[in-house]
């Protein structure tokens, strides 16, 4: 597992010195059968693995960003013969919808929700750390406001429920948005801002 990003040269998110093309470079041969790498929210092999993202033998996967894609990858052993893999992503909205389910467990959660998710619960005050480009290119690539807010939030909520913590650490793939410039912060906000 890796979260270098794709490659030293990915210009969409920041890497440092090396990424999962240099990593596979560099290993031995056979030492490693599959990288799976993330932080520059590449769509690799949607149609299947291709031969770009072979390199020195070691097949590289990725699979997007924001839960819009599943990973299937196949890795076949038989010995005394080379590792046999194939992958594909799975585009997670073009699955059928559970209707049944929707409407027995979502709709109601939902209707519970609702009511609440406009009740303001402080006041947002402007910073470029919270835009939607800082979270989307800069979040990632050091330290950001946002995040140091995210985690003193995880801290005091800890603390407030009488467990003890140290610290809090937050991955840029739990963020799915920025936050909207001055005007009180609703429980909506928050949730677009973490969905998952």
């Amino acid at each position: 597992l890796s979260h270098l990003g794709y490659s030293a040269q990915s210009s969409a998110i920041a890497t440092v010195e090396t990424g999962d093309i240099q990593l596979a470079e560099k290993l031995p041969p056979a030492s490693v059968d599959l990288i799976v790498g993330g932080h520059t929210h590449h769509v690799l092999n949607s149609a299947g693995l291709c031969a770009e993202n072979i390199v020195n033998g070691i097949p590289i996967v990725q699979a997007g960003a924001m839960g819009n894609f599943l990973g299937d990858v196949t890795i076949k052993y038989t010995p005394g013969q080379p590792v046999q893999t194939s992958a594909c992503l799975h585009e997670i909205n073009a699955q059928p919808v559970d209707k049944i389910f929707e409407k027995l467990y979502v709709t109601p959660l939902v209707n519970m929700l609702e009511p609440l998710l406009s009740l303001p619960i402080g006041t947002i005050t402007p910073h470029e750390d919270c835009t939607e480009t800082a979270v989307k290119h800069k979040f990632a690539g050091g330290e950001s406001a946002l995040a140091n807010f995210m985690t003193d939030a995880i801290i005091s909520s800890c603390k407030a429920n009488g467990l003890k913590v140290d610290l809090a650490a937050i991955d840029q793939s739990a963020v799915h948005s920025g936050l909207p410039d001055c005007r009180d912060l609703t429980l909506a906000d928050c949730y677009n801002l973490m969905p998952y």
